[in-house]
């Protein structure tokens, strides 16, 4: 040990290392509070949101049957709008029949469409260049021999 050191001077190092050191343990304490409290809150808004996608779900299902009647309004209005301009009934069923049938055939070229998704066609697609692209690296590394 020098003897110009003073042993005061040593002291205050080790108070001052110990003051940083709770000022670290209450900085660390805080942050596992505001954690606590954030998950706190996570946690009840996550009840509410599937409480409030519990009355989602029962509105659209109580809108399902209204919107299948207006549907079917619409419909026969413009069907006996057709009857009413060519005074042919006739016509009127052909209407509705015609906007059904329509209707039905877009619905099912979109189902169709969502279908085709559902097989992770880009996944296939990267699976077979990877699978090409490998296959390719060994046949490479086989004529190199």
């Amino acid at each position: 040990m020098p003897e110009d050191a003073d042993p005061h001077d040593s002291g205050a190092q080790n108070d001052r290392a110990a003051a940083e050191l709770q000022a670290w343990f209450a900085l660390g304490s805080q942050a596992v509070a505001v954690m606590e409290q954030l998950a706190t809150v996570l946690r009840l808004e996550l009840g509410l949101a599937v409480a409030d996608a519990k009355r989602l779900l029962m509105v659209v299902l109580a809108m399902i049957p209204l919107i299948l009647l207006a549907w079917l309004g619409f419909c026969a209005l413009l069907a006996w709008l057709a009857v009413v301009a060519s005074e042919s009934v006739t016509l009127g069923l052909t209407t509705f029949l015609l906007l059904q049938l329509g209707s039905l055939f877009l619905l099912a070229r979109a189902a169709r469409r969502f279908q085709s998704s559902l097989g992770f066609p880009a996944s296939r697609r990267q699976w077979r260049a990877l699978m090409h692209s490998q296959a390719a690296n060994s046949g490479e590394t086989g004529q190199g021999k």
